[in-house]
């Protein structure tokens, strides 16, 4: 079932709250934040606009800074900005620079909503940005938990365009006649999501016209199963846990279905980094297998700083000692 800006806010947001929107200058975020003014006469919002100047694009990416700054105050609203040389902390760190830009710009926009004691960060991805992030994970070989794309809530992160669609939102802004700044980097098919929006999913187009309402059913759909799976791994580890301890039961873990045995690595390694980056298929396939070997005493990595141990009759993660 589809859902509407309006639904999406009433549902997450109370009236008068503070909200940080992320803010590019792009199509997207001029549209939520055009959005979010609109519904501000009726919910009083203290919306805090803030802007992160990747500093990949010269002058254009100066030029996003001032469009935004001027954005603000057009509508009288807070501003903040940040920026980083992301070209360098990619190269420090081995990462892409997609996930470089994505790494530094949320830390940015978590530090400006702690600085506001904001409720939620907003940001402008939509229903094509979570087609384009359902086909990289689909190419990479994730499993059901990254088929599931974006999710509309996730932490303090708020995203209530997932159900409205690029041509929505660039109709909008034409008939409103509102300005917003290009970048240019999406159409560099360097990147897998720019190459799987610009060639894959036009060609998915003319053979589905109708595509887009395919997908979000589809989406519901996985959406579902996950929440099923992730419930049964929570009352799973309730019941099986050591008290105050994370050691659970080997032989109760290994007469699971392999779907749910996924869910409690995936949960325990949330529980003990904060998130599932670093935790690969491959790690979760290995980390079972080193399970299922019955060895006491034997270890396995378990993301850093900790790993995974044997007992006689349970498995359990420990930090390694400084």
């Amino acid at each position: 079932m589809k859902k509407d800006f309006h639904e999406i806010i009433q549902k997450f947001l109370p009236k008068k709250c503070s909200l940080v929107a992320a803010f590019s200058g792009g199509p997207d975020s001029v549209y939520l934040l055009e959005k979010l003014n609109k519904l501000n006469k009726t919910y009083k919002f203290k919306i805090i606009v803030a802007h992160f100047n990747h500093k990949l694009r010269g002058k254009d990416s100066e030029n996003d800074l001032k469009f935004a700054e001027a954005t603000s105050k057009k509508h009288n609203l807070l501003f903040e900005c940040g920026a980083f040389d992301i070209k360098k902390y990619a190269k420090e760190n081995k990462l892409n620079l997609e996930d470089a830009c994505r790494a530094k710009r949320y830390k940015f926009l978590e530090k400006i909503r702690k600085k506001h004691n904001a409720k939620a960060i907003l940001t402008a991805h939509h229903l094509d940005d979570n087609i384009e992030t359902f086909f990289i994970n689909l190419l990479r070989g994730s499993g059901i938990q990254g088929l599931k794309s974006m999710q509309i809530q996730n932490g303090f992160i708020l995203r209530p365009l997932l159900y409205t669609s690029k041509e929505e939102i660039l109709d909008f802004l034409k008939r409103k006649k509102l300005k917003y700044r290009i970048d240019k980097s999406n159409y560099d098919k360097t990147f897998l999501r720019n190459e799987i929006r610009l060639d894959l999913i036009p060609a998915i187009n003319k053979i589905q016209p109708k595509f887009k309402d395919v997908f979000i059913h589809t989406w519901n759909n996985i959406n579902e199963i996950n929440e099923f799976l992730d419930d049964e791994a929570a009352k799973w580890m309730a019941a099986n846990h050591q008290k105050n301890k994370l050691e659970f039961s080997r032989n109760n873990y290994l007469n699971l279905t392999a779907a749910v045995q996924t869910k409690i690595i995936q949960k325990i390694f949330q529980t003990v980094h904060g998130s599932v980056i670093g935790l690969s298929k491959d790690l979760i396939s290995r980390l079972t297998d080193h399970i299922k070997t019955l060895q006491t005493g034997k270890k396995a990595p378990f993301g850093k700083n900790h790993y995974l141990v044997l007992t006689k009759k349970t498995f359990k993660i420990v930090k390694y000692k400084a």
